[in-house]
């Protein structure tokens, strides 16, 4: 039943009348079906039309034998937002985010791996470098030949800073936010005056202090004022105050310096009234 075949068979049907027919009906299913699987094609266009009108791109091979109107494909675009292509670069690029990624977010126990990409390098073949803001919430370690891999790891620190990628042979960089944590830096309070009281009754005898500066994320100098009252005490109600005290500075057995009666110059004077004393 010939209807009945082409009901069934909606892209055509192999006759086949005998048993012995079934080896070359298989044969030329089996050609057309390989036939089939190579009439497909996957196509990038780069168009250089702008502005705001419909555009019609024609495809069609060279020596086709088929001249129908299914011998071509033919489709139409408008190319009002259509700009000039620029070289750029991107960080995790994939099939689904053709720009990448617009942030990173790390916990701040946690390390990632991030990767570059350069689009449409004009110059030669990339080389990247890696550099974030705050150094005191993660490390940032390069990899890979040209650089483009990167290993961040966060230092236990919650905060924002940002992650910037620099491809040196394209001249062409791009800088994403990067959240560690929460995203937010932690609250926390801080010591900012610390006295203490003693009782020095012998002629010689001293007093010795320890302290230490320093957590999590502590960079750079840090401002101290150090200092020695005497008689200054006593119109706080003290009695038996010193009338003429010493104050020296050690880093282990090193003397780094001593003050004696610092006079009032204008910086002492300013730090001391930084901190309230």
């Amino acid at each position: 039943d010939v209807a009945a075949l082409r009901s069934l068979g909606n892209a055509g049907y192999i006759p086949a009348a005998q048993v012995s027919d079934l080896v070359v009906a298989f044969a030329t299913i089996q050609t057309n079906i390989e036939y089939g699987s190579n009439s497909f094609y996957w196509l990038n266009y780069a168009s250089p039309k702008r502005g705001d009108f419909t555009r019609t791109l024609t495809v069609s091979l060279a020596n086709n034998t088929n001249t129908t109107p299914a011998g071509t494909l033919t489709y139409s675009f408008n190319s009002k937002l259509f700009s000039d292509v620029t070289s750029a670069v991107v960080i995790n690029r994939n099939v689904n985010n053709t720009w990448g990624a617009s942030s990173l977010t790390l916990s701040n126990d946690a390390s990632s791996v991030a990767r570059a990409f350069t689009m449409l390098p004009p110059q030669g073949p990339p080389a990247y470098t890696w550099s974030i803001a705050d150094g005191s919430l993660a490390t940032v370690v390069p990899s890979g030949a040209d650089g483009s891999r990167v290993t961040i790891t966060a230092k236990g620190v919650d905060g924002a800073t940002s992650l910037t990628l620099t491809d040196t042979v394209n001249r062409t960089s791009r800088t994403i936010p990067l959240l560690i944590g929460t995203g937010t830096a932690p609250t926390s309070s801080r010591l900012i005056n610390l006295s203490i009281l003693t009782s020095i009754t012998d002629q010689g005898e001293s007093f010795t202090m320890g302290y230490v500066v320093g957590g999590t994320g502590t960079i750079g100098a840090k401002p101290l004022v150090i200092r020695a009252a005497g008689p200054s005490l006593g119109a706080l109600g003290v009695e038996g105050t010193l009338a003429d005290p010493m104050i020296e500075l050690f880093s282990g057995a090193i003397k780094l310096g001593e003050n004696d009666n610092w006079g009032g110059s204008s910086a002492v004077s300013s730090a001391m009234a930084g901190v309230g004393c």
